[in-house]
């Protein structure tokens, strides 16, 4: 099952952009996903101290409610984010939470040394944003930041709902049409991600007929038990469809060679 995270980063249970991803997770439930919804006001996370505890393994060393958020956003397909707009870009509760994923830049791009620009997205995001302002720019600053805030995290920003003129609670519901569009967009997450989860398992039996599958469960880097395959082929196979292989591969993994075979973990 796909399994999306819908983090809400309003400082009102019932604010515009909860109500509109309130919306977009009943879309994506309906399609058929499995969505954990996070309320970053109600979790007791500190902002980023810049103290670089990460830099030895890529895990944040301050113990509070950030690691479980963290594991539940490694362990997902698809990421929903909602915020307000405050000055120009995201609200405390959002930008706190983003400052701490420092830790997974640290990971990425320091521990496990991976080129800028040089990696495939593993998952894809959703941004839902709202302001008061009807101002030009004013998803300019949010839309980069969230941007990089997926960067770390190996996903692309794959859609945006961006409204203009919502500033009081409740304001949403004088625009219908605009939950109707929440509610499509979390639809149409979920059917991309299965879509994808589908080719997937093409892939797994094209492959099978050339090959040897074991399933396998490890542990990751970060400690988190995740389901892989191991698929071994003739070298020659291997040659023959590399091209074939490397483009279906799309979870993590790496290919291992030896003498007369090749394995995929």
């Amino acid at each position: 099952m796909i399994k999306i995270v819908a983090i809400y980063g309003s400082p009102r249970m019932k604010g515009n952009t909860a109500l509109l991803l309130k919306q977009a997770v009943k879309g994506a439930r309906e399609a058929g996903a499995h969505v954990e919804e996070i309320f970053l006001r109600n979790l007791k996370i500190s902002p980023c101290l810049e103290i670089y505890g990460c830099k030895t393994t890529g895990r944040c060393v301050i113990q509070d409610d950030f690691q479980k958020v963290q594991n539940l956003l490694l362990a997902s397909d698809g990421i929903m984010l909602a915020s307000p707009i405050f000055f120009y870009t995201v609200s405390a509760h959002t930008k706190i939470f983003m400052d701490r994923c420092q830790s997974l830049w640290v990971k990425k791009y320091w521990i496990d040394q991976v080129q800028f620009g040089k990696w495939e997205p593993k998952r894809k995001g959703l941004f839902i944003s709202a302001g008061a302002t009807k101002g030009k720019k004013l998803f300019e600053g949010p839309l980069l930041t969230v941007r990089f805030f997926l960067d770390v995290l190996d996903a692309e920003l794959w859609r945006t709902l961006l409204y203009r003129g919502l500033d009081f609670e409740g304001d949403i519901l004088k625009h219908p049409e605009y939950l109707t569009e929440a509610f499509e967009a979390g639809q149409a997450l979920a059917r991309t991600l299965a879509h994808q989860e589908n080719l997937m398992t093409t892939f797994l039996r094209l492959i099978f007929m050339v090959g040897v599958i074991s399933p396998l469960t490890i542990e990751n880097s970060f400690g988190i038990k995740v389901n892989r395959m191991i698929f071994s082929c003739p070298a020659k196979s291997f040659e023959r469809d590399s091209i074939l292989l490397r483009k279906s591969s799309m979870t993590e993994g790496c290919w291992i060679r030896s003498s007369r075979q090749v394995h995929w973990i």
